[in-house]
């Protein structure tokens, strides 16, 4: 039994594209990769964000296609962009907590995201998750000498999320509690 395609969902990446499919009534994200996808990338991808879905911390992978070059998961219900342009760039502590807590869960179960574009972050049933795991990385004591850090979410991801709400003018008091988990050294090395 095929997958039937109702719509692209977001934009298309630079590496493919994600449609919502259905089969047997059920809804999935189905992220579909460009032809000349190296296969090794596409089931590295999915063994990360198997990883972080078994954590509950992103949408849990069903499957992999690495012919017809697809991942299968979990559809989430929107972008968390959306919400914070709703909310007029207000984030709740609620939800800088939960994306402390998602870059700390990364960091345990030896998962380096390594894309902190806000496009990567969205909602299920008023949970955040995070998305794409394109660019992740195994953490290997190599990574981590490489970016000089024992946990690179907590360092680097977090720099890279605040920095990007700050291009997309979201109100310095709506991210204060992600600011505040930066160092000093680094606020000011990178104008925070």
């Amino acid at each position: 039994m095929s997958f039937t395609n109702i719509g692209q969902l977001g934009e298309k990446g630079k590496d493919g594209t994600t449609y919502l499919v259905k089969k047997r009534g059920r809804e999935y994200a189905m992220k579909t990769f460009k032809k000349n996808r190296n296969q090794e990338k596409i089931q590295n991808e999915y063994n990360l964000q198997k990883k972080a879905g078994k954590a509950k911390i992103s949408p849990i992978p069903y499957s992999v296609d690495l012919e017809k070059k697809f991942i299968l998961m979990q559809k989430m219900d929107s972008h968390f962009f959306d919400e914070i342009n709703e909310k007029k760039g207000v984030i709740t502590q609620k939800r800088q907590k939960r994306i402390l807590y998602i870059l700390k869960k990364l960091d345990e179960i030896g998962v380096y995201h390594n894309d902190c574009n806000i496009t990567n972050w969205m909602v299920k049933d008023g949970e955040l998750y995070i998305i794409d795991f394109g660019f992740s990385k195994a953490i290997t004591p190599s990574l981590l000498k490489r970016l000089k850090t024992e946990t690179p979410n907590q360092v680097n991801m977090l720099i890279g999320v605040v920095i990007t709400l700050k291009e997309v003018n979201v109100p310095e008091k709506s991210y204060r509690i992600l600011l505040g988990k930066i160092s000093k050294e680094n606020r000011e090395k990178y104008g925070l």
